[in-house]
């Protein structure tokens, strides 16, 4: 798993930059670039003293004001522009944030980072890839010595290859850099050609120059467009030791896991945002093929801990059907290896349910079984308590007090008026507990080639004693999201709260509460309860136009009717 841009063809893997770097809270970060906004909140959390850099006081003004939203005090600001020079003293940081759009790139520059950073300091670069056809036809032969980007004379934007970086970087000081792709989505890989291999023709004779084979490119335009990353991280450290946290993991657990009877089955992997190592294994005597989720921080450990202990609980208990747990991940084993701990289930074969989103006759069959597996987990689980009982009340609380970490005290009219409606309405039910799944997604559903359901993955946000109908809902919320290509907001206010529902959904609902002894009426109020549980799973706060049509939208809408 050679983290390498000079091979060919090159495979960079999809890497959260901040998982080389030593997750050590009292360091001392310096970021710099334009949007701030996303680094600077999500690192704050990371780290015990963060300094941001920018050119312009507005962009200072707005992230402390989402500072200020997010109750983060730790965040100091400064607004410098000259980027042959930093006014800082020698050595200060461990840690230095550079996004490319923020200074002049050159040599002197990052003379000046060499600088600053202390004496195995981690320094991450990312650069922009704007690489398209377009501008292959414009710049013609130039633009083959280039990977990364076009050089733009109008805007005066600078122009390096992958190589580029590298030669500055060493020219400054810094010996041994790893690239790696940075996409939008942090949970796939994405394999990326060097287009400055595939593009040039080969020599016939020692002395013959290279030239640009554009029509190559034309031909491999589609694997181009398909694989090439959003963006390109360059990561490099003062002392020029940079060891593959990657190589270290899956050589060790590889080595350690029941005697080494294991072998790798699959290259690729993938790293999740929240810290989460994934990789493939097969038995070498068995031929079993398993998943390896591997904990990077604590927070990643609690999550996978807690799907860990969700599968061992389902197939451990005898009150569910021996083919419902087929569709659950048998757990093989939870171990660790050095300072990482990892947990190892069965792999379930199987396509996405949102592979099929495009053919409505499938789509519609996958969610009418899927629907049938919810019910059936459901019936096999539910628990009755008494109405107005205290579980049901903490429950209910502690939705409440999610909900207000991500809004903040600026919204409290807003919550309390949720809470007071909220108990009114389940503390006069007598709504059975069920063992919850959470994150009933199209993602997390594994469809075999006939349609039928072969697993539901993913059971880390689970709950042994949940609300009813909230997965039914999360369900049909997120085929209708696939559908209609519409954010979560919109289906919820739209669709599911006022209930204008298709029939098939309706059937589904009116099977789901017959069976269950739910009334219909708890619909809306459980609605609530999903688009709680949904907008605080992860941390949208970096995302304000997100935040904008799936939390505003929905608030908006809500502070009418309750």
């Amino acid at each position: 798993m050679n983290v390498n841009a000079d091979k060919s063809p090159c495979v960079l893997p999809n890497i959260p930059w901040h998982l080389f770097v030593d997750s050590n809270s009292y360091q001392r970060i310096l970021i710099m670039e334009c949007n701030l906004e996303y680094s600077a909140i999500s690192l704050a959390k990371k780290y015990d003293e963060v300094f941001a850099c920018n050119q312009t006081v507005n962009n200072l003004m707005a992230l402390k004001k989402q500072a200020d939203i997010n109750l983060i005090t730790n965040i100091r600001y400064f607004c410098w522009f000259n980027s042959s020079f930093l006014p800082i003293k020698d050595n200060l940081f461990d840690v230095v944030y550079i996004n490319n759009d923020f200074p002049k790139i050159n040599s002197e520059f990052f003379s000046e980072v060499w600088r600053i950073l202390k004496y195995n300091g981690t320094l991450y670069l990312s650069a922009e890839n704007k690489f398209s056809y377009k501008k292959i036809q414009h710049f013609g032969k130039n633009f083959a010595r280039f990977f990364l980007s076009a050089n733009d004379r109008k805007r005066g934007e600078q122009s390096l290859s992958i190589y580029g970086y590298k030669k500055l970087l060493k020219k400054a000081g810094f010996k041994q850099t790893k690239v790696f792709s940075l996409i939008p989505n942090y949970n796939e890989i994405r394999t990326i050609e060097d287009i400055g291999r595939v593009a040039f023709f080969k020599k016939k004779k020692d002395n013959d120059s290279e030239s640009l084979n554009l029509k190559k490119i034309i031909k491999n335009s589609n694997i181009t467009k398909k694989y090439l990353a959003h963006n390109l991280g360059f990561l490099s450290k003062k002392t020029g030791e940079l060891d593959s946290t990657i190589d270290l993991i899956i050589s060790e657990i590889t080595a350690s896991s029941n005697s080494g009877r294991w072998e790798i089955s699959d290259p690729a992997f993938q790293v999740t945002q929240k810290g989460t190592f994934v990789f493939n294994l097969r038995n070498v005597c068995s031929k079993q093929d398993i998943i390896v989720k591997a904990s990077l921080n604590s927070e990643a450990k609690k999550q996978l801990d807690q799907n860990f202990q969700q599968i061992c609980f389902l197939h451990e208990n005898d009150y569910i059907a021996e083919d419902l747990k087929g569709i659950v991940p048998r757990p093989i084993m939870s171990s660790y290896c050095n300072k990482y701990h990892y947990y190892a289930e069965e792999r379930k074969s199987g396509k996405t349910a949102v592979s099929f989103h495009e053919s409505p006759e499938i789509f519609n069959k996958i969610i009418k079984n899927s629907a049938q597996k919810i019910l059936q987990l459901h019936l096999a689980t539910r628990f009755f308590g008494k109405p107005g009982s205290n579980k049901q009340k903490n429950l209910i609380e502690k939705k409440i007090g999610q909900i207000h970490k991500v809004l903040g005290t600026e919204h409290n009219t807003f919550i309390e008026a949720l809470s007071c409606y909220l108990k009114k309405k389940f503390l006069t039910e007598n709504l059975p507990f069920v063992f919850h799944k959470g994150d009933c997604s199209a993602h997390n559903i594994l469809v075999s080639q006939n349609h039928s359901i072969t697993a539901f993955i993913d059971w880390d946000q689970s709950l042994q004693r949940g609300f009813p109908l909230v997965d039914l809902i999360n369900l049909i919320e997120s085929f209708k999201r696939h559908s209609l290509k519409q954010g979560m907001g919109n289906i919820l206010t739209n669709y599911l709260f006022p209930e204008k529902l298709s029939i098939l959904e309706n059937e589904l609902f009116c099977q789901y509460c017959n069976q269950m002894d739910i009334s219909k009426k708890m619909i809306f109020p459980l609605s609530i309860i999903y688009w709680i549980e949904h907008i605080t799973a992860q941390d949208f706060t970096h995302d304000s136009k997100w935040m904008k049509n799936n939390i505003f939208h929905v608030m908006h809408y809500l502070q009418k009717v309750i």
